[in-house]
Formats: structure tokens, C-alpha cells, sequence
């Protein structure tokens, strides 16, 4: 790279809480900065999403429709997941090498688990709608002090 040139950014998740803030700062440090978002649907369109793809848009971040699993924050390199999710973590996993093996910078972050996804399951463990009590691991684990 010459100097003073930019590196190109991508950012999946762009439209993420997280994702949001990294994508208006990249391309205000003057990257050309790419966001990868979930698709768009007609039947859930949601307007504050759309507001902020026109928003990306103009301030001239490029824009790639495409469905990417998410991590919800997981470090897939440093967690033991219990299947489904085994299965789904080995896929990023392999996502990683990949990028690792391409010889390209890049950088991983996470947001370690957002309360927003896990806090409430995990605090409120019992599902109204099916009226059923969810607990996790096999009961084998005893406690240490």
C-alpha cells in the first residue's frame, strides 16, 4: 500500500448496534468502507433500518445485501458451544481460517455477548408462550469455592 493510502474496510453487520458506530467511523476517517447487512424485505421492512442503509449511502459506504449468521458476539475461537450452535461456530470458524490463510490484514472484533441477547434468557429462563422452564447444561458441573 502507498502512502497515505486508505485501507478498504468491510464491516459485516454494519447495520448492527455496534456495527453502526465502526461503519460511520471508518468512512469518516476516509476508507472505502463496505457494509455487509441482512437482506431487505418487503414484509419486514423496518424504517429506522432503512433510514440508516439510505444514511450509509450517502456518505458513500457501499452496501452488500447478504445473509451472514451471526456471532451474537461470540469469540468462536475461545468458546465450547453446545450443538446447534457447534456446528454453526465450526462454519465461522472455517470463515476465520480462511481469512487468515488469504495473506489480506484484517481484524476480528466482537462485542462479547450484548445483554441484549442473553441477559433476559438468562435471567428470565421460563418460556410464557410454552410454558416451560429452560435449564441449561447436564447438571454435572459441581460448584468450586
Amino acid at each position: 500500500m502507498m502512502s497515505g493510502e486508505k485501507s478498504k474496510i468491510m464491516i459485516f453487520g454494519a447495520a448492527g448496534y455496534l456495527g453502526t458506530y465502526m461503519a460511520k467511523a471508518s468512512v469518516s476517517l476516509g476508507h472505502p468502507t463496505y457494509a455487509f447487512v441482512r437482506p431487505i424485505k418487503s414484509h419486514d421492512l423496518q424504517p429506522s433500518k432503512l433510514q440508516l442503509l439510505k444514511e450509509f449511502e450517502s456518505l458513500g459506504i457501499t452496501i452488500f445485501q447478504r445473509f451472514i449468521l451471526s456471532e451474537f458476539g461470540n469469540e468462536v475461537d475461545r468458546i465450547s458451544p453446545l450443538p446447534p450452535f457447534k456446528a454453526i461456530f465450526d462454519k465461522k470458524k472455517a470463515v476465520r481460517r480462511a481469512a487468515e490463510k488469504s495473506g489480506k490484514p484484517y481484524t476480528f472484533i466482537f462485542a462479547n455477548s450484548f445483554g441484549a441477547y442473553f441477559v433476559n434468557i438468562l435471567l428470565r429462563p421460563f418460556d410464557e408462550k410454552l410454558h416451560k422452564v429452560t435449564v441449561y447444561g447436564t447438571g454435572e458441573t459441581k460448584y468450586k469455592s
